[in-house]
C-alpha cells in the first residue's frame, strides 16, 4: 500500500510540472491573487478579507491560503468608488 501512495504522489507531480509549462494554465493562474499579496496590495488586515468574504466574496482556499479573482477585486472597487450600497459587499 506505501508503494501505491508514492506512486501516486509521483504521479502528482509530473501532472502538476506539466500543467505549469502549458501557457493556459500559467495564465489562469495570473487570474488570481493570494491573500498574502492582496494584504500588501490594499493594505489591509487579514479580519477585512474575513468580512468581506463573509458577505459573499468569492475566493477558494488551497493549502490554507485564500485566493482572489483579480478582476472581482476591480469590480468591487469601482463600485465601491461609486458609492454603490447595492453592490452587496
Amino acid at each position: 500500500m506505501g508503494a501505491f501512495i508514492v506512486a501516486e504522489i509521483c504521479d502528482m507531480k509530473k501532472i502538476k510540472t506539466d500543467l505549469s509549462k502549458t501557457k493556459e494554465f500559467n495564465s489562469a493562474l495570473q487570474d488570481y491573487i493570494s491573500e498574502f499579496e492582496a494584504k500588501r496590495l490594499f493594505k489591509r488586515s487579514t479580519t477585512w478579507f474575513w468580512e468581506l468574504r463573509k458577505k459573499g466574496f468569492p475566493s477558494f482556499k488551497l493549502g490554507g491560503e485564500n485566493y482572489y479573482r483579480l478582476s472581482d477585486f476591480i469590480k468591487y472597487l469601482e463600485l465601491s468608488s461609486r458609492g454603490n450600497k447595492e453592490s452587496g459587499l
